[in-house]
């Protein structure tokens, strides 16, 4: 992100933290805002949703969207798509 920046890593942490902000809460909340995003559109599996979000490991997606949501993501499925 740095690097897209122009700037070095070490700068864009002195300048989050001059925000009081860091980049593993920014991230979140852009993954937050792309699934909401994405499931208003069309449901996607698990599996497809935390590839598309840039997750490594689905159960950490499963994680955060229980997180962002307070339901898992079944849950959700059969509340807002039955």
């Amino acid at each position: 992100m740095a690097e897209s920046m122009g700037i070095s890593p070490t700068t864009l942490r002195r300048r989050l933290r001059a925000d009081h902000t860091h980049y593993q809460f920014l991230l979140d909340r852009a993954r937050q805002y792309r699934c909401e995003q994405q499931l208003r559109n069309l449901w996607l599996p698990g599996k497809c949703l935390a590839d598309q979000l840039g997750y490594l490991e689905v159960n950490s997606f499963y994680r955060a969207f229980r997180r962002w949501t307070g339901l898992n993501y079944s849950e959700y499925k059969d509340r807002y798509y039955s």
